[in-house]
């Protein structure tokens, strides 16, 4: 069909050739072999004088990545922090803090959704709202990870994320994780470009140049 209509390139998108962003770990739903499933069409592609593109999106993490669970990366990109002010168990649904809340998100953005998950050492916890300086309805062990007690003083973060997905923090060694990945993706598999997909987002971690 792209030989019928002309087209020189195919860009494989990338939920079709991976499972999740971040660690992308090859969607063997449609490449049952992985890497060597996807190579095999590659190559298919390229002897009836076809080149393929890849598609991913730059910095995102998938909530289901390796990156994020049963463990988040400490590289995944935090916008605002406070502290917890007294101890809690893994039951709690009321994390109360030492000051001010200003810079966590109250409502839901009509454009991207909400983006109320915080981290507290190696949990991640959705809260359902924030009255003065706590945290309420909050749901424990969100994203895959495990619900666990946490001592007063403990740093609470909020974490970045932009259509339902966490950003990895550039500033990190994250980003050369996921650099390390794609790059070897593409040169084993054969892939003749890629697409950065919503590069604009880098902008969360500062000035965009």
């Amino acid at each position: 069909y792209a030989k019928m209509g002309g087209f020189r390139y195919i860009l494989i998108y990338s939920g079709t050739w991976s499972a999740s962003l971040g660690s992308y770990p090859i969607n063997t739903g449609n490449f049952p072999r992985g890497e060597a499933s996807l190579k095999a069409v590659i190559d298919k592609c390229h002897a009836a004088g076809l080149k393929v593109g890849m598609h991913m999106l730059t910095s995102f993490v998938g909530k289901s990545d390796p990156l994020v669970q049963p463990k988040p990366s400490p590289g995944l990109l935090k916008n605002a922090e406070a502290t917890l002010a007294m101890d809690a168990s893994e039951n709690t649904t009321e994390l109360a803090t030492t000051q001010s809340l200003a810079g966590f998100p109250v409502e839901e953005d009509a454009a991207y959704g909400t983006a109320y998950d915080i981290l507290i050492d190696n949990e991640i916890i959705h809260y359902g709202q924030i009255r003065g300086p706590k945290f309420v309805q909050c749901m424990r062990g969100f994203s895959g990870t495990k619900p666990a007690p946490h001592n007063a003083g403990a740093k609470i973060y909020h974490l970045a994320e932009f259509v339902g997905s966490y950003l990895a923090d550039l500033r990190t060694s994250l980003k050369d994780t996921i650099s390390d990945r794609v790059a070897g993706v593409i040169n084993r598999c054969g892939f003749d470009m890629i697409y950065f997909d919503g590069g604009e987002v880098n902008g969360a971690n500062g000035p965009a140049w």
